[in-house]
Formats: structure tokens, C-alpha cells, sequence
């Protein structure tokens, strides 16, 4: 992704970038040692927490912060980010449209958008839309799976334009099924019980995850969009 994204050199310039959904902060962590000016956001204060431990961890320096991924606010610093990294959390917003127009005002020109997510296949048949996509809906908890074109439409319609489009799902062959071997011990199962009926539906959703993958209905892409610069724009 990174090699991609045609970013400035950060040993000769400062490079901003904004990660989204940055979980426990392996991405932004690992960028920052590469000398990247992070900043990471997640919705979950826990997270957060276990960034900064991690970012203690390593010696790194990133600001991490406890925000909405869709209400993006940063005061004083609309069109200073180089990059708007988002890894596999896109999909679980249910307002995308907020996102992306974020994103545009955060963006300097020039500035591009980095995702990989998970999307729904495109001209799937309505039995596995109502089948295995409506599984994993229901069991990882997500608004409408939405395909890949759906996302290049409303980054066009902020503003920008998609510069590198690339389908890795071959790469991630084994995923779904190294997951079920992970969550096949009775022990997790009585656990989840105990959890309630979600949990129950969030592990079930795995076997629905491979079997969409293995029939094609669920995709890994990686997408680059860019911020037009401004001649672009005149």
C-alpha cells in the first residue's frame, strides 16, 4: 500500500498521515519509525489506551486520539494531511459519505486516500447477497456491505479521483480458515455463550466469511484515490 500511495520522502520532507481506525497502533506505530508524522484514531478509548502503551513500547511518537471516524475534526488543520490511511475499518461505517468528505478538507492537494477493506463482490446474485453477505452483516455487526465501485463513487463525489485500484484477495487464501481453526476450541464456544447471543453470531460469521470468500462474493482490494491538486482544479 504504502509503495503505492506514492508518498513524499519523510527523511527530506514532513509527511502527514491520518490513520483511521487505527486499532491498537501497529500501523501507525510502524510508520512513524519509518519517520512518518502520525496520527491514528479510533472510536474505542480502550484502543486507544492499548496504542499508546504500544507506542511506549517501541520508543515511537504518534499521536493517538479518541475520535469518531466519520466526524474527522482536527481545528487548524484542513488541507495539511499528505495521505488518509484506513485499514479494514471503512466497511463499518454506516455514514461513508461523512468520511470521504472529511477526507477531501483534510487532504493538501495532491493528497491521497489509502484503503484495503473487505467489500462485497460486485453483480453478485441476490441469493448470496441475502445468504452468506447477509451473514456476515448480521455477525460482525456491520451497515450494508457495499462493493468496491460504491466507494469510487462517493470519493468522486467529494472530490478526488481513484489513481490505483488492486484486488489481493488471492494473497489472503488461507485467512478465513486459519480464523476457524483458531475459534474451534469448545472452550471459546462455552465462553461465547456466556457472552450472549452476538458473540455466538460474530463467531458463526467466519464460517460465513470463507464461504463467501470461496464463492467469490467477498473481496480484499486495495484503493488509492488522490486529492486534485490545484491547477488540477482551476
Amino acid at each position: 500500500m504504502l509503495s503505492h500511495a506514492n508518498l513524499p520522502d519523510p527523511s527530506t520532507n514532513t509527511v502527514k498521515i491520518l490513520d483511521v481506525g487505527c486499532g491498537v497502533g501497529g500501523t501507525s506505530i510502524k510508520l512513524s519509525l519509518l519517520g512518518y508524522q502520525m496520527t491514528g484514531v479510533s472510536l474505542s478509548p480502550k484502543q486507544i489506551e492499548m496504542a499508546k502503551e504500544n507506542m511506549a513500547k517501541e520508543n515511537a511518537n504518534v499521536r493517538f486520539i479518541c475520535m469518531d471516524g466519520e466526524q474527522l475534526d482536527f481545528p487548524g488543520e484542513d488541507g495539511t494531511f499528505d495521505a488518509v490511511w484506513i485499514s479494514e475499518a471503512l466497511s463499518h461505517f454506516p455514514h461513508k459519505e461523512k468520511f470521504f468528505q472529511h477526507t477531501m478538507r483534510l487532504l493538501k492537494p495532491g493528497g491521497k486516500w489509502v484503503c484495503v477493506d473487505w467489500f462485497k463482490a460486485d453483480n453478485i446474485s441476490q441469493r448470496l447477497t441475502d445468504g452468506v453477505v447477509a451473514d456476515i452483516e448480521k455477525g460482525m455487526l456491520l451497515p450494508k456491505l457495499e462493493p468496491v465501485s460504491r466507494y469510487f463513487t462517493l470519493f468522486t463525489e467529494a472530490g478526488g479521483r481513484i489513481i490505483y485500484v488492486d484486488d489481493v484477495s488471492k494473497y489472503c487464501a488461507r485467512t478465513w480458515d486459519i480464523c476457524l481453526d483458531l475459534i474451534a476450541k469448545p472452550a471459546l464456544w462455552k465462553m461465547a455463550w456466556t457472552m450472549g447471543s452476538d458473540f455466538v453470531a460474530f463467531l458463526n460469521a467466519f464460517k460465513a466469511m470463507r464461504d463467501g470468500f470461496a464463492v467469490g462474493a467477498f473481496r480484499f482490494t486495495i484503493v488509492i484515490g488522490e486529492k486534485p491538486t490545484v491547477e488540477e482544479s482551476n
